[in-house]
């Protein structure tokens, strides 16, 4: 079931297999998916089809420079008699957000969703608010060097299971949409998001590999060429991610590979190069230190 969602995915998008895999794969593993690319390369189009193949009833955020957290999370008004206040509940607490743009929006803005990120709850006016239990957050956000972008705080960041970078699609894609060729079909059988999350977290990290994704985390921290390493978050949504990919693999069991497989995708916006001047790509060097941490 979990193949042909994937693959219904990609194949009524302009994304890549591998992108839309590792979308479904922070989903699943309870995390947020920011996609980032030049406007019209399909950002909207992918998070979009997703959540409407996930079955969630969702909303779409739209960000702009004037955007208020009260127009995220919601706000207060009187009641009809105005002795007492009743809560307008922002777009944040329907199941599946789409946050459109999120680094058009302003500092403070941006700020208002990072509770609803990291614990699933809103305060507001001093009183917390639990938010859906199947909630799924997909954001979408263009390249830094355009007008009017507000660059996402490191802890904002952090909080995004995967930065997913989003490229001109192949011809073969392209050529299908421009003959109008992408149907949006829904699958028969939605998925049971939630019992496949409590699923994945219960896959097994065996002592083997639990000790060789500390040792690469260790790395990140110890490496001289990076500001910091990964947190203690990071290291966490790597070993979820990577259950999540066993599980898309047909095994209730994690192994290195699936840690390799996913590091570059959790690490590479968690990370800062100290000097950009070395010559090295931020792939190049987190595929050097993959490389230098042994099995």
């Amino acid at each position: 079931m979990i193949k042909s969602f994937i693959d219904t995915l990609e194949q009524n998008t302009l994304a890549d297999l591998r992108s839309c895999e590792l979308s479904v794969a922070s989903v699943i593993a309870g995390y947020p998916v920011l996609y980032e690319g030049l406007p019209g390369v399909g950002k909207t189009g992918l998070a979009v089809t997703l959540s409407k193949l996930l079955g969630l009833v969702s909303r779409r955020l739209q960000c702009t420079p004037d955007i208020q957290p009260a127009d995220i999370v919601g706000y207060l008004r009187p009641n009809a008699q105005g002795d007492e206040f009743i809560m307008v509940e922002g777009p944040v607490f329907t199941p599946c957000l789409l946050v459109d743009e999120i680094n058009r929006a302003n500092p403070r803005a941006q700020s208002a969703l990072l509770e609803a990120m990291a614990e699933g709850t809103v305060t507001l006016e001093g009183v917390t608010h639990t938010l859906p239990e199947e909630r799924v957050i997909l954001a979408t956000q263009n390249p830094q060097d355009q007008i009017g972008t507000h660059p996402l705080p490191e802890s904002q960041l952090d909080r995004f299971g995967l930065v997913l970078p989003l490229v001109y699609p192949s011809a073969e894609k392209e050529a299908r949409l421009l003959q109008g060729q992408f149907t949006h079909q829904a699958l028969s059988q939605q998925l049971d998001l939630m019992t496949i999350r409590k699923t994945v977290l219960k896959l097994t990290l065996n002592d083997a590999c639990l000790d060789y994704l500390q040792r690469l985390v260790s790395r990140t921290r110890e490496h001289p060429d990076y500001v910091h390493g990964l947190s203690t978050r990071g290291a966490k949504v790597l070993a979820d991610i990577a259950r999540a990919m066993a599980f898309i693999r047909g095994r209730d069991f994690v192994t290195p590979d699936d840690i390799q497989d996913v590091f570059f995708d959790v690490a590479r916006h968690r990370l800062t190069l100290r000097s950009k001047s070395s010559g090295f790509t931020p792939d190049a060097e987190l595929q050097s230190l993959l490389e230098s941490v042994s099995l």
